[in-house]
């Protein structure tokens, strides 16, 4: 019964085929019919959770649930294959596949998926994605809100197209346009998402997929992402080595000694590297690590449930406290004491015992990351704020130098840089309490770094670019 090819004579003139910026989005009432959107719903209704585990709140906050079905994949391209030629509409790049793995998601009341841009995967050296899929499953009438806005840039306030979703609508649209899951105000929206696959031939010379995190080392920089690899390059970004060091995407990279450092992965674990590429000792645990710090000869992990996890230099779990309500975003070290900063929007203290914590900050923003420009603790939140702490860690200043979340800072000359999902690099002298932007860019910036004045930036594009600071 599933997926029959009946409403195709009736679907002729009912679709609407859009570009913005270039950018192709395809819209098709009744892909699917009511009964087969039921049957869908039915076979995972009991399987939704929390997509937290995997991303932070101001980004998502609606359920989920992941499967591989590579059958149900198959029959949904055929079936817009069959649609395409029918209506003689095509897609360029010419769709080639479809990835399997179909991820449900459920939103409830106030659940949203804030605005992005999707991001690229990679089967395999000559194929990624490029499209997403997206079908709607339940009917429009049991729910408020919940549409789809597509916006023509990332700061744009005004969506350039709203979809409003209906049962068995599907929309295709490439994923470089920014759209937002908008927010249910009352019942449930049920969603079917994947992607569309194209031949590609390109040649990627840092990673495939968005890069994560870099690291400084011995005069090398060392980089991870989306793609699951570790590699290292010399200053002039010539790579020296590369290695598969997990099966997802690595988040964090944390050198815990000269020749030392940590991965964390989406994958649940933690991998202790020596820059040779040896693997020296792995864990796994039942939550994603989003933060690691050596401290007081032993290693602190800090994951997206709020739990602090203490090991040994060996990797082995000795102790956990939960501290916070979300993610503990960053972690750094005063003295003998250590500070978390959470997606609770809390800076804590934890006594060397563990037994004792207390709260430093409590502020209105996730806190996201932290660093200290001589004597001063400076905060990144999640709406772009950076707030400067006094030595009491009272909150001297607010400076508002982002539109979205700060993803690193690093002190530099007389103030901090700061990157950010808004796509810039600013730059605040704390001297003269003055800010500018160093950079632009079109995509998310997730990683900075400061090698010999010069800073190496990478993010969305999975590509490692270089400013030279003395003439910034």
């Amino acid at each position: 019964m599933f997926l029959r090819y009946l409403l195709l004579a009736n679907l002729l003139t009912m679709n609407e085929q859009q570009q913005f910026n270039k950018l192709q989005l395809l819209e098709i009432p009744q892909f699917l019919t009511a009964e087969e959107c039921i049957e869908l719903l039915n076979s995972v209704m009991d399987n939704f959770t929390a997509a937290t585990s995997h991303y932070p709140t101001y980004y998502r906050t609606n359920d989920r649930y992941v499967e591989e079905n590579e059958p149900l994949a198959t029959k949904l391209l055929t079936r817009l294959q069959v649609y395409l030629q029918s209506n003689n509409l095509s897609l360029s790049p010419k769709i080639s596949g479809i990835n399997p793995r179909l991820r449900y998601c459920k939103y409830q009341r106030d659940q949203h998926f804030s605005k992005h841009q999707d991001g690229v995967y990679f089967t395999d050296d000559h194929t990624k994605s490029a499209y997403s899929f997206v079908l709607y499953l339940n009917p429009s009438h049991e729910y408020l809100g919940g549409t789809t806005s597509f916006y023509k840039q990332q700061d744009s306030a005004i969506p350039c197209k709203i979809i409003q979703p209906t049962q068995g609508k599907l929309i295709v649209f490439d994923h470089h346009l920014w759209h937002s899951g908008d927010s249910v105000i009352q019942g449930m929206k049920f969603v079917l998402r994947t992607d569309l696959l194209v031949d590609d031939n390109s040649e990627y010379p840092f990673h495939r997929g968005y890069i994560w995190t870099l690291l400084q080392m011995n005069g090398n920089i060392i980089s991870a992402g989306r793609d699951g690899m570790i590699k290292m390059w010399n200053r002039q970004l010539t790579r020296i080595s590369a290695f598969k060091a997990h099966t997802l995407s690595v988040v964090v990279l944390r050198a815990v000694g000269p020749e030392e450092y940590l991965s964390c992965s989406r994958d649940f674990t933690i991998k202790k590297w020596h820059s040779s590429g040896k693997l020296l000792a792995s864990l796994a645990l039942d939550e994603m690590i989003i933060s690691a710090r050596r401290f007081n000869n032993q290693y602190v992990l800090g994951g997206t449930r709020g739990t602090l996890y203490f090991t040994n230099t060996e990797l082995i779990l000795k102790d956990s406290i939960q501290l916070h309500r979300s993610w503990i975003w960053a972690l750094f070290s005063v003295k003998n004491h250590l500070l978390t900063c959470g997606g609770d929007g809390m800076l804590k203290k934890v006594q060397p015992d563990k037994k004792r914590t207390s709260v430093l900050v409590h502020w209105k923003e996730a806190l996201c990351c932290i660093n200290q420009h001589r004597n001063s603790l400076v905060l990144g939140t999640d709406k772009g704020s950076l707030l400067l702490l006094r030595k009491n860690y009272q909150i001297k200043r607010v400076f508002k130098l982002h539109t979205r979340r700060i993803t690193v800072i690093l002190p530099y000359k007389d103030g901090v840089l700061s990157a950010s999902e808004d796509g810039a690099v600013s730059y605040l002298d704390l001297k003269n309490n003055k800010s500018s932007i160093l950079i632009r860019q079109e995509h998310f910036i997730q990683a900075i770094s400061i090698l010999d004045n010069q800073l190496y930036i990478a993010g969305y594009e999975g590509v490692i670019s270089q400013l030279d600071l003395t003439v910034s």
